[in-house]
């Protein structure tokens, strides 16, 4: 099951990959948003755990064929079981590496410090509005990530309103007005700034 968890991840991030590559994210935004090293570390994060799955996988089902007579001799044991460097190797210096790798390479390093900030689809950097989570306590300890809410479709998506409003051109004033009198009042966008290239 990890396995097949672990390839959809792979997939679904190839795909994002693949989507960014093709509307040029990837190539524009190199240094302040760069989204290709989140992805590697992505990658060999997923491939050093799909090592120690498989290898995982394999013992178990090495352990689960043996049934053991008084004629079995210790050859007929899978090497797996008998030697513990395969257990090293496979299991506890590729759990290792992992934190080790995450932590060099934190995709936090390559991101954008503003947590505002957010690509939109034509590769250009915009400061969003800051995220607050109005409900209840209880609803956010209940459903942290406001699944109801998305089922219902209450969740507004403000860093598509550019695309569905029109607004891509337009100004920080036009912006501004329309923001304070749509849904959100009194909340502003702030201006548009295209990334190094």
């Amino acid at each position: 099951m990890q396995l097949g968890i672990m390839a959809v991840q792979i997939l679904l991030a190839a795909k994002y990959q693949g989507s960014c590559s093709k509307s040029g994210i990837l190539r524009n935004n190199r240094g302040s948003a760069d989204i290709t090293n989140v992805l590697v570390t992505l990658y060999a994060s997923c491939v050093l755990i799909t090592i120690r799955t498989i290898f995982r996988t394999v013992e178990y089902f090495a352990v689960a064929d043996l049934h053991p007579t008084e004629l079995t001799t210790i050859s007929d044991i899978s090497p797996l079981i008998r030697y513990e460097w395969f257990f090293w190797v496979f299991e506890s210096s590729v759990m290792l590496l992992n934190p080790v790798l995450l932590n060099f390479r934190h995709p936090g390093k390559y991101l954008p410090q503003n947590k505002k900030a957010y690509l939109t689809e034509s590769g250009e950097e915009k400061d969003g509005m800051e995220f607050a989570d109005n409900r209840p306590v209880w609803k956010k300890v209940v459903d942290p990530l406001d699944l109801y809410g998305l089922a219902l479709g209450r969740d507004e998506c403000w860093w598509e309103r550019d695309r569905v409003d029109g607004w891509e051109g337009a100004g920080v004033e036009e912006r501004e007005a329309g923001t304070q009198s749509g849904k959100r009042e009194g909340k502003k966008e702030s201006g548009v700034r295209r990334t190094a290239v």
